[in-house]
């Protein structure tokens, strides 16, 4: 009778070698006997009885898991630090190649080796998995409990296994441990919330339930059909069942394999849209200023370039307006630049707020601003400065002294270059302010007494220098 283990991997390909009637094939190397009448001497039919050898089977298995333990270790050496729990995994298939070489070293080694500490071994690899699982994951578990079930699982085997010896029991209650650890796994991969992963963990906790079922069917054919068996003498349907969790385990770490592969692309894919978001950041960090969150000069300077050769290109009207905050050194020398940045950042968004939809806004440095006003001749852009004007004056910035904005306007003049209207505009703020602040004073050229006109329509004599 074999000792029951837990995760055995590789099916070893099964050679019969066929002799005459009545007659064991004594080959070295057979894994399978065939013999006709052989075992019931009473038989008066001919029936083919089939043993596995189970020696072969282990050591095939060990084998196996070396080659899975060298391989998964390399794959943690070239991930470590991406993700958790594949050393786990490394470790599993280590204690369980370790755990099956002791049992296969039976009568050679002390029965506390062989029995005991080999089948604890293998549990323990069984817990390790569980372990790696839960940290691939990032599914938080009671640990605790499980030192505490490989704990009871070794007093029963020194229990069975020394003082009074019962292999079925224990194969018994082996295999129900791992039934019970594979279960718990199967669960975990089941709950997680990871929806780029769920195809993957849904192929490895379908695998893990079926060796569960497995091993629980093992358990209940040792209690009904296996009773008195001896060690590595189980018959064919404990082999049969063996080779079957060994297809099975090969599934499981193919799974694996593929669950780190897709973590893997999936930490790819993030990474690239990190680096995508990043440029994102740079890019809109370069465009806008980082206080007002308004365009910055550079930009706005582009926007206006592009405007102003659209309106030479189209011969439409163009206008801007530039506007400055009054007093605005008194603010930070008598509340503190802190303050002072509240004031910038709350104009700005009355600014942004008050604008057309085709207008576009920038901080041109400082505490002044420039205002873009496509398709908007003198006495639009007059209207939409005094707006501006307005919204500002009678905001309440819970300051001592109000604050308010003194702005300049300019409209585009047939042959007029852009450097003459951000001239005329900038000089026209600076009148406003030589005027006493908190006013706008609106475009003039030499084509239209638009400053007369304003006189009459609006009644801003005030406006006049």
């Amino acid at each position: 009778m074999v000792e029951p283990y837990g995760f055995t991997i590789f099916f070893n390909s099964i050679s019969n070698i066929f002799k005459k009637k009545n007659k064991f094939c004594n080959n070295c190397g057979n894994i399978l006997t065939i013999q006709k009448n052989g075992y019931d001497s009473d038989s008066s039919k001919g029936e083919i009885i089939i043993n596995i050898d189970m020696r072969t089977i282990l050591l095939s298995h060990s084998i196996s898991d070396t080659v899975i333990t060298l391989v998964l270790y390399f794959v943690w050496k070239q991930n470590k630090g991406r993700f958790e729990g594949i050393s786990d995994w490394v470790m599993c298939f280590a204690l369980q190649s370790v755990g099956i070489t002791m049992i296969l070293m039976r009568n050679l080694i002390p029965d506390f080796l062989s029995i005991v500490v080999a089948n604890v071994l293998l549990i323990a690899g069984s817990v390790k998995f569980y372990f790696g699982t839960a940290l691939f994951i990032d599914r938080k578990i009671n640990k605790n409990f499980y030192f505490g079930l490989l704990g009871i699982f070794t007093l029963i085997y020194l229990y069975f296994g020394l003082v009074e010896p019962k292999l079925t029991v224990r194969a018994v209650v082996f295999s129900l441990f791992v039934a019970f650890i594979n279960i718990d796994a199967a669960r975990i991969l089941y709950k997680s919330d990871n929806k780029k992963m769920a195809n993957n963990y849904r192929f490895t906790w379908a695998l893990l339930l079926l060796i569960s079922l497995l091993y629980l069917l093992m358990a209940g054919y040792y209690i009904i059909g296996a009773a008195g068996v001896k060690f590595l003498k189980v018959g064919f349907v404990i082999s049969l069942m063996t080779i079957i969790s060994q297809m099975l385990l090969i599934c499981i770490t193919f799974s694996i394999l593929v669950m780190i592969n897709s973590r893997l692309v999936l930490g790819l894919e993030e990474e690239s849209q990190k680096r995508d978001k990043i440029l994102e950041d740079y890019k809109y960090l370069a465009t806008v200023d980082g206080l007002t969150k308004l365009w910055n000069r550079k930009t706005i300077e582009g926007r206006l370039r592009e405007e102003f050769d659209r309106s030479q290109r189209y011969r439409s009207k163009m206008s801007v307006i530039l506007l400055d905050v009054d007093h605005f050194k008194k603010v930070n020398d008598n509340f503190g630049h802190p303050t002072g940045d509240l004031v910038l950042e709350k104009i700005s968004e009355i600014l942004k707020n008050t604008l057309r939809k085709t207008d576009f806004i920038g901080r041109w440095g400082g505490e002044e601003f420039i205002v873009v006003c496509v398709e908007t001749d003198q006495r639009a852009v007059w209207k939409v400065a005094e707006k501006l004007r307005q919204e500002i004056e009678h905001y309440n910035f819970g300051l001592e002294s109000q604050v308010t904005i003194s702005l300049g306007t300019a409209t585009l003049d047939r042959g007029e270059s852009l450097e003459d209207i951000l001239k005329r505009a900038d000089d026209n703020m600076y009148r406003a302010k030589k005027a006493g602040r908190n006013k706008t004073i609106p475009s003039l050229n030499s084509k239209e007494k638009f400053y007369e006109k304003l006189e009459n329509d609006f009644e801003i004599c005030d406006l006049k220098v």
